[in-house]
């Protein structure tokens, strides 16, 4: 419904935003990428595609910190994600599988260390989730 002095575009594009969140909440159909938008069963509504791998908030969080440095080691991450020794090295061998994490274990005496970076994939990746999860949130209106 257009209220009164708007024009039918204005609308219409509004119809579009509130079907393309309507389906953004709904639509986790468990498949490796979560869609967002209608795709072709409503004319003129981008569909909009998540990376479900980094969607998952710690998994996002773990790369959100790696995307803002060169290198990070195992104990800087635990330290500012707060997940525990266990929980992190889970994440970070998911996303070592899907190439968006390097490893790389040495020793510092006799202690280890492991130092971790995004891959050209994995910041590759991380920018194209954090562009399209804006785009997603720039449509839902205020």
């Amino acid at each position: 419904m257009v209220g009164p002095g708007e024009p039918a575009e204005f609308g219409q594009e509004i119809i579009q935003r509130r079907y393309r969140l309507a389906t953004a909440l709904t639509d986790f159909s468990g498949r490796n990428i979560l869609e967002f938008g209608c795709g072709s069963s409503a004319e003129g509504v981008e569909h909009i595609e998540i990376d479900k791998l980094i969607h998952e908030p710690a998994r996002m969080m773990v790369m959100a910190h790696l995307y803002v440095v060169t290198e990070a080691d195992f104990v800087f991450l635990i330290h500012h994600t707060g997940l525990t020794w266990g929980n992190l090295s889970a994440y970070l061998t998911k996303l070592e599988n899907a190439g968006y994490v390097a490893l790389e274990k040495s020793f510092v005496g006799k202690k280890p260390r492991t130092k971790l970076r995004l891959t050209a994939r994995g910041r590759s990746a991380f920018k194209l989730y954090r562009d399209r999860l804006q785009q997603i949130l720039s449509d839902i209106p205020d």
